[in-house]
């Protein structure tokens, strides 16, 4: 029975450091103030309003460090979405110009200067082709004032090129950014299968 009990014991312990392994991931979501003031065109279809904002996240495998002071995070980036409310721009249909971030010492954002732009969805010598610009920040340029950019441009002609644009920009109100974990699936799937395997192997020795 002791024998039964220890390994029973053995077999949890590993099981725990399966799941320990399998790491949580990290999203840091942020919410802007609304949009004051605009400059809408056309094309492309549609307007900026004041109802709209500049919204995102990305996702990290592991929290930010503490005391970070205009640290450029791209190359730790796992996933990231940034809107203005008339599109998104994403690490599947877009990229980075800037994604930069301060931290205090328990690794809260204090500080950030992300600009991110989407592909030309039809190919930039397209008429038609749209582009879409979301631009969050802090102290912009390192040490002007805090703004949020969304931007909306399509091309309108080729040789020469010439493309239109709406856009839109908030300098004063909230932001606000919150920190959330994600559980690994692999994690809590491990969790299971170890479970299973406890009691099966606990049924096995009893009968």
């Amino acid at each position: 029975m002791i024998k039964i009990v220890s390994r029973i014991f053995a077999f949890a312990g590993f099981v725990v450091l399966l799941t320990a392994g399998a790491q949580a991931s990290v999203v840091y979501v942020y919410d802007g103030p609304n949009f004051t003031n605009f400059q809408n065109a056309t094309p492309p279809a549609g307007t900026f309003d004041n109802s709209m904002d500049v919204t995102g996240s990305f996702t990290l495998a592991t929290p930010l460090a503490g005391n970070l002071v205009n640290a450029d995070i791209s190359g730790l980036l796992e996933a990231f979405s940034f809107s203005h409310d008339r599109g998104a721009v994403t690490d599947i249909n877009g990229g980075i110009v800037d994604f930069l971030v301060s931290t205090d010492a328990g690794g809260n954002i204090t500080g950030w200067d992300i600009d991110v732009r989407s592909d030309w969805d039809l190919g930039s010598n397209t008429v038609g082709s749209q582009r879409l610009n979301v631009q969050t920040c802090s102290s912009c340029g390192g040490g002007g004032s805090a703004r949020d950019i969304g931007q909306l441009s399509e091309v309108t002609q080729l040789d020469p090129r010439l493309v239109s644009s709406d856009s839109a920009l908030v300098l004063t109100g909230d932001r606000i950014w919150r920190a959330r974990t994600i559980p690994a699936p692999a994690g809590l799937t491990l969790l299971f299968v170890g479970l299973a395997g406890l009691a099966g192997f606990a049924r096995r020795n009893k009968a």
